[in-house]
């Protein structure tokens, strides 16, 4: 297992078609930011390590990141997030849910999270209710999801 692991990119680039030309998807572990070589040993480590909270300022291309769950306080207190789930920012989609942290933030769902980049679709293993219990989700999208993530809906434009 560790032989094929080790062998593993630190980063990958994917293209889906868009409206004006493909979408341009930069997925790592942690974060990615253009100014460094990919191949460089600083990439390597923003790829494994770096915690990024604030988007992608850098590029146009939308990075897909996890490593910062998005239960920490960088994202508990923004209107536009629902802690526990996927979170967007400007060019950059969160997919860490922190469901490692589920019995330590019981009022958040900190699901196991994956999206469609494609279509945006956010796929979870189990609705709110099976995760929280029907008092604890209605108190949640009461809290987190009145409204939509304005990040997101710019990143659904580029989309067909």
């Amino acid at each position: 297992f560790m032989a094929k692991f080790v062998t593993m990119p630190f980063h990958k680039r994917i293209e889906v078609p868009g409206k004006n030309g493909p979408v341009i998807y930069d997925i790592a572990h942690a974060w990615y930011t253009p100014k460094l070589p990919d191949d460089s040993w600083d990439q390597q480590m923003v790829n494994l390590w770096a915690r990024q909270c604030d988007g992608n300022f850098e590029s146009d291309h939308i990075v897909i990141h996890g490593h910062t769950p998005t239960i920490t306080e960088a994202y508990a207190h923004d209107p536009d997030t629902a802690p526990g789930m996927i979170v967007y920012r400007k060019n950059a989609i969160n997919i860490d849910g922190g469901c490692v942290y589920h019995h330590l933030a019981p009022n958040f769902p900190c699901m196991l999270c994956a999206i469609c980049l494609e279509t945006l679709e956010e796929i979870y293993p189990m609705t709110l209710e099976e995760r929280m219990g029907t008092e604890k989700a209605a108190l949640y999208r009461e809290a987190f999801m009145k409204t939509t993530s304005p990040f997101r809906e710019e990143m659904l434009m580029r989309l067909p």
